[in-house]
């Protein structure tokens, strides 16, 4: 078995186990759901660091060795990026990040993206979760602006299967999912059972 496909497995395994939970929430998108994704239990945490750097990397690399940036809306892309960035510096072909505020900065630079974005041509958009596709388009909107950027696609780590793959596609960039919702819920219903 291949390092990359051990490292996937070892992924979903943690995300099924650590980020997934089931009860009552609402949503950033202010939908109500009987199960929530807090990725950042996976994503802020040392081993799911490593094994997201490595994947992501991985599959960045498949869509086009060309990419130099990545980048999405804080906090959600944040981890994302931090170990992808090491990853691939690590592995001599480095990627810059970039973060995109909320809203942009109140006082000094009044910037709406923190990084080197003057290194960045290509970007993929990150982010940890989707379900409408709200942040990620939002992040898609902010990096737009700069011209000298192309964006390149979109990857998440979890899909929520509610339409934001669609809304996102609607829009013209293509998006890389490494997992969907009703494999983590399958996995850890059976594994509960």
């Amino acid at each position: 078995m291949d390092e990359i496909k051990q490292y996937r497995e070892r992924l979903f395994e943690l995300l099924a186990e650590r980020s997934l939970s089931f009860g009552h929430f609402v949503l950033t998108s202010g939908k109500t759901s009987d199960y929530y994704f807090d990725c950042k239990k996976v994503t802020r945490y040392s081993e799911g660091k490593f094994f997201i750097g490595n994947v992501f990397f991985h599959e960045i690399q498949k869509i086009d060795p060309e990419i130099d940036g990545i980048g999405g809306l804080t906090m959600g892309a944040d981890p994302i990026c931090d170990a992808v960035s090491l990853i691939s510096y690590m592995k001599e072909h480095p990627i810059e990040t970039i973060i995109v505020r909320k809203e942009p900065k109140k006082h000094g630079t009044k910037k709406d993206i923190e990084g080197n974005i003057e290194d960045i041509s290509k970007v993929i958009v990150i982010d940890d979760v989707i379900t409408t596709g709200g942040s990620t388009l939002k992040a898609i909107d902010v990096i737009s602006d700069y011209k000298n950027i192309e964006i390149a696609g979109v990857m998440v780590l979890v899909d929520r299967e509610e339409g934001g793959r669609e809304n996102i596609e609607k829009r013209g960039f293509k998006v890389v999912s490494l997992f969907k919702k009703s494999e983590l819920i399958d996995y850890a219903k059976n594994k509960k059972s």
